[in-house]
């Protein structure tokens, strides 16, 4: 009976142990820097993909896409224009084109628009 009760103490202080130096490596794998940014990157990119995966604001060509852009800004839709852009570019686009609109240069920015060559 005494060996039974050594052993079984021996067994959970060695389960204990074990189970501890599982938590202490699962924390330190979890909570270490290069697992934070891996994370960050994966939800970004999750994001990212779930942005372009809803997107339906553009053409079928670049051409078109480039049409719907100018007829947005000609009238003066800088919100629908700046959605022809790329996701995660909008809200830097939005930006510039209210400036430029501010700026009485949206018509000058609509010529050079329509002269830009795709190919």
């Amino acid at each position: 009976m005494i060996n039974f009760l050594r052993a079984w103490k021996f067994e959970m202080g060695f389960l204990l142990i074990i189970g501890a130096a599982l938590l202490v490596w699962a924390a330190t794998v979890y909570l270490s820097p290069e697992a934070r940014k891996a994370r960050d990157a994966n939800e970004y990119l999750e994001r990212l993909q779930a942005e372009y995966k809803n997107d339906t604001y553009g053409g079928a060509t670049p051409e078109e896409t480039l049409s719907l852009f100018i007829a947005a800004l000609e009238k003066g839709d800088i919100e629908l224009a700046s959605k022809y852009f790329l996701p995660e570019d909008r809200e830097e686009i939005l930006v510039q084109i209210q400036s430029s609109k501010n700026g009485g240069k949206l018509g000058e920015a609509i010529l050079r628009f329509r002269s830009l060559d795709l190919e």
